[in-house]
């Protein structure tokens, strides 16, 4: 299972680029935001590979993900690919997967580089079955933020909709921003990216992809029910987040042996 993390916004809402630390890189309880998804992942030994898409900061954040690398032991060999957005200024985050679009293949699961979910989430995503379908974490909202990515399911909780122009009243809950998809479900995604990117909406977020999915395959809601999770859009969610973020953190665990992970960066 490959582990994908769109990571190249800008974070205008945070600072924006002139911003000294990257989202990705703010320290959650003495560690970087991306360390203690890196670690989840690590304990689950189902990770072959972690594709990280990254725009500004590029150099500062890749000498941390080898930093990581050096200390944080996984089941078996995986690799830590690093890919440049050059363009991230003037793309969404449709666009950077799509520069990583040979890696959006076979069971993949998506995890937005400002969120943090607690490692219960993450077990639930992955012991889902195993028919191609594909799986969207939802926080069971009423009514859903104007502002947020809202998804509409049906009585057996498959995903109808998901959008930000859902109007509130009608959405069932909150995108978290981690989904998983299983190959034939991952290969309409990869389809969708090349094809909102040749139509020219690079700008556009990659829910759009979603969507599309969810038109033509099974896609299901995994509902966090009541488990801690955050997304740091800005720095008044950073704040906000400061009892959730201690909750989650007690939870994560960290390998104890094991292999090392490699680096390897294509800009």
């Amino acid at each position: 299972m490959r582990l994908i993390i769109p990571a190249a916004g800008a974070g205008v809402r945070f600072g924006g680029v002139e911003n000294a630390v990257p989202k990705l890189l703010i320290p959650v309880f003495g560690r970087p935001l991306i360390s203690h998804v890196l670690r989840m992942a690590s304990t689950t030994g189902l990770f072959s590979q972690v594709v990280v898409i990254l725009g500004p900061h590029f150099e500062a954040v890749v000498q941390t993900l080898q930093e990581l690398a050096s200390g944080l032991r996984w089941s078996s060999a995986v690799e830590i690919l690093c890919i440049k957005n050059p363009v991230f200024e003037a793309t969404n985050n449709v666009f950077s997967l799509h520069l990583a679009r040979e890696y959006l293949e076979g069971d993949i699961l998506i995890h937005n580089s400002d969120v943090l979910i607690a490692p219960v989430l993450l077990k639930r995503l992955l012991l889902e079955g195993t028919q191609d379908a594909g799986w969207v974490l939802v926080d069971k909202l009423l009514p859903v933020p104007e502002d947020e990515t809202k998804v509409i399911v049906d009585a057996t909780s498959r995903v109808v909709e998901i959008g930000e122009e859902i109007p509130s009243n009608r959405g069932h809950g909150r995108y978290v921003g981690v989904c998983r998809f299983n190959s034939g479900a991952a290969q309409i995604f990869k389809e969708t990216v090349a094809s909102l990117v040749e139509h020219g909406e690079v700008g556009v977020f990659y829910t759009k992809a979603i969507k599309e999915v969810a038109s033509r395959c099974l896609v299901k809601s995994v509902w966090t029910n009541g488990s801690p999770w955050f997304e740091i859009d800005t720095p008044q969610d950073f704040r906000s987040a400061a009892a959730k973020s201690r909750e989650i953190v007690q939870q994560v665990s960290t390998r104890q042996s094991g292999e090392l992970a490699t680096v390897r960066v294509i800009e």
